[in-house]
């Protein structure tokens, strides 16, 4: 005959005597109510037979939609479910057991819980039932989700963490302690109900409106660390921290108007001692007047694993940081090199029907695969038949049978070498065409070589292009030169002349002048200017020219040294026009001294010489990157608009005319020349009216000597 477990709850109670020496009778079915947990009870046949409001409200259901149905129904998956039948097999053995599992909610979702089981025997020894308290962990499982999850994804990243994340991942799996509910049976005993209160892992606090303790059980007195005489009476002030006590005031109304239900708080222990702990607060009545009902959980633990979680994601955060810069620069280099092979290798994972439509597409080229036994699986491609036997020939027969007899042993040298994974290029000259020859692993998905490939390619065109590529270049050098001379020679050779019609001029003024009209000394001035002006464009011509053909060696160059320097040379200057200039950050690179020199010169000059009506303030400074140091020099000028940004580098080209400004027009385009030859560029940022900084880069790859 089928045993069957009753609710005897609304019979069951305990009267609690105060210090006046009133009587207050609780119902243990308004205790099973007011707690955190959820409780419920089935029969032999798993079939529930009592569920408290909470195990219902966890799973979304209505009380009426849970009692009389199996336990199972509200099981999540096969596996979760087998587990479930099991553990009523231990009950009608008598073992009680906490474990996790997760439960099926109405809308059908999971739900992760951690059931305290416990068999319901009656008087006489047999199996009547059982008894379970469920706790909801799903925060706990994602906070050990997010661990596992954060130590997967770095192992990725920084190997040199993995053993450090796996020992604080066991030391945090050794510190969060499991909870475990004490197991109630209900048969009718006040003893087992008052369990539910009286053995929580949680601390029960039953409190006033006003925030006194009426009430306590074992599991709050050991977390204030004093005896229950010793906590009933004071108030919930007397057991927190004063610098909470501003925030409890604001809490309090909220709790008994059940606008806060839970909530993280700390509180104090006997020996002073903080605690954080989270709060789960219901409005009850007790001994006929309102009353808060406080589940509070010590969450010391769980704060502990989240501040040591989050150190080590800063931590390794920033390792993944640092090893993924030094990835980048290694990735850098290597991806230009094996992106060709990257990209067949992807390829041939497929099938060898795409090795083989790609190989008849591949124009002047063959692609041969072979397998561990050095028998070929593909020979595809134009050239099949014209550098080797013909296909029908090479696939299904091994290399021994395809290839001549005094290449087997290069070959199948070459082959094993490949399948141990090494891969190699050449190029070899095959009647009379010249061809590029790949040898290359392929691998399968886990990274394990599955087979060989080698690719042919055909690069007779490429090497006629390269070599007339090569012969125009040669060409164009040699013209270049020329020119260079040509500009050279020319420049140094005009201003002989131009000295002597200048000379002749200042001597026929000063001579003539008192015979001479002022229009004809004017003519004269008028011509020793153009004279002089000719005289220098053709020397700033000859400077230009020289920046391509006269090469001296770079050295290491203290840029702060350069800019003293040109202070010196440029110093009259400086004091007529009252000129401030500031320099900073100045560093050493590897540069040609002189031309260094003419650089900061032509900038430096320029931004003294287009400052008008008022103090110039030239400020010099750098910025160290990567790969280039980058300069500045800064006016407070007349501008430039944004329009002229390539057209003041060019050779001759002014934006103001020769009564404004002097100059040949050539100074920012020996700046630009400079700077390619230093491997960086120039440009300048401008408001006109209110200043231009121009600036240009160095590079940092330049060696020494050269």
């Amino acid at each position: 005959m089928e045993k069957t477990v009753g609710n005897p709850l609304e019979q069951q109670h305990i009267t609690v005597t105060g210090n006046s020496g009133a009587k207050i009778t609780i119902r243990f079915s308004d205790l099973v109510e007011w707690t955190n947990e959820g409780i419920y009870c089935v029969n032999s046949r798993g079939i529930v037979v009592y569920a408290n409001e909470r195990f219902c409200k966890n799973l979304g259901y209505a009380t009426s939609e849970v009692i009389d149905k199996e336990i199972f129904n509200f099981i999540y998956g096969d596996e979760n479910v087998k587990l479930s039948k099991a553990k009523l097999e231990l009950r009608k053995r008598g073992i009680s057991d906490t474990y996790d599992i997760a439960m099926k909610k109405k809308d059908g979702e999971a739900i992760w819980m951690r059931m305290s089981g416990r068999p319901i025997i009656d008087g006489k020894g047999e199996f009547m039932g059982t008894i379970a308290i469920s706790s909801e962990i799903g925060r706990q499982r994602r906070l050990e989700e997010e661990l596992i999850t954060a130590k997967d994804d770095l192992e990725t990243k920084v190997i040199a963490r993995t053993r450090q994340l796996s020992e604080a991942n066991q030391m945090l799996n050794d510190e969060i302690k499991e909870r475990r509910l004490a197991e109630i049976s209900l048969k009718n005993s006040e003893k087992r109900f008052r369990d539910i209160y009286s053995n929580s892992p949680d601390a029960i606090f039953i409190e006033s409106v006003d925030g006194k303790i009426l009430d306590v059980n074992e599991a709050a007195c050991k977390l204030h660390e004093a005896t229950k005489e010793e906590l009933l009476g004071k108030t919930i002030f007397d057991l927190s921290p004063e610098r909470i006590h501003a925030r409890i005031l604001l809490h309090q109304p909220q709790i008994i108007t059940g606008d806060l239900q839970k909530f993280e708080s700390e509180c104090l222990s006997m020996t002073g001692k903080i605690i954080p702990v989270e709060i789960s607060a219901a409005i009850i009545d007790f001994k006929d007047q309102l009353a808060l009902l406080m589940h509070v959980r010590d969450i010391s633990d769980r704060k502990h694993n989240e501040e040591l979680l989050q150190k080590l994601n800063v931590e390794l955060e920033a390792k993944v940081n640092e090893r993924t810069k030094e990835l980048q620069l290694i990735n850098a280099q290597m991806q230009l090199e094996i992106a060709e092979k990257e990209k067949v290798q992807v390829e041939l994972k497929n099938s060898v029907q795409l090795y083989r439509e790609i190989a008849r597409n591949l124009p002047k080229a063959a692609m041969f695969i072979f397998d561990k036994n050095m028998k070929y699986i593909l020979a595809e491609g134009p050239l099949v038949g014209i550098i080797s036997q013909p296909k029908a020939e090479i696939e299904g027969r091994t290399v021994t049978d395809s290839i001549r007899q005094s290449e087997r042993e290069r070959v199948e040298q070459i082959y094993r070498k490949i399948l141990e994974g090494e891969s190699s290029e050449s190029e070899q000259t095959f009647l009379e065409r010249s061809l590029k020859v790949y040898h290359m692993p392929i691998h399968n998905e886990a990274g394990d070589i599955i087979y060989g490939m080698v690719m042919v390619f055909d690069i007779s065109d490429l090497k006629n292009v390269q070599l007339e590529l090569e012969k125009r270049a040669t060409q164009l050098q040699r013209s270049n030169e020329e020119l260079e001379r040509f500009a050279y020679v020319s420049s140094h050779d005009l201003q002989g002349p131009l000295r002597t019609i200048a000379s002749y001029l200042q001597l026929l003024e000063l001579r003539y002048k008192s015979k001479l009209d002022p229009e004809a000394l004017e003519f004269i001035d008028f011509s020793v200017k153009g004279a002089k002006r000719m005289q220098q464009i053709i020397l700033d011509l000859l400077n230009y020219s020289k920046l391509s053909s006269v090469h001296k060696p770079f050295v290491k160059t203290d840029t702060g040294e350069i800019i003293k320097t040109v202070l010196k040379t440029l110093d009259s200057t400086i004091k007529v026009n009252d000129t401030e200039i500031v320099v900073s950050d100045m560093h050493e690179v590897i540069a040609e001294p002189g031309q260094l020199y003419q650089l900061f010169q032509n900038l430096i000059d320029n931004a003294i010489k287009f400052v008008k009506d008022k103090k110039p303030v030239i400020k010099v400074f750098s910025i160290e990157h990567n790969s280039h140091w980058e300069f500045m020099v800064s006016d407070n000028g007349i501008g430039i608009k944004d329009e002229y940004q390539e057209k003041i580098f060019q050779i001759f080209q002014r934006l103001h005319s020769i009564s404004e400004y002097a100059g040949t027009g050539i100074g920012l385009a020996i700046c630009q020349r400079i700077v390619q030859l230093h491997g960086g560029k120039i440009w300048f940022v401008s408001k006109p009216g209110e200043g231009t900084t121009f600036h240009f880069t160095i590079s940092k790859n330049l060696a020494a000597g050269k």
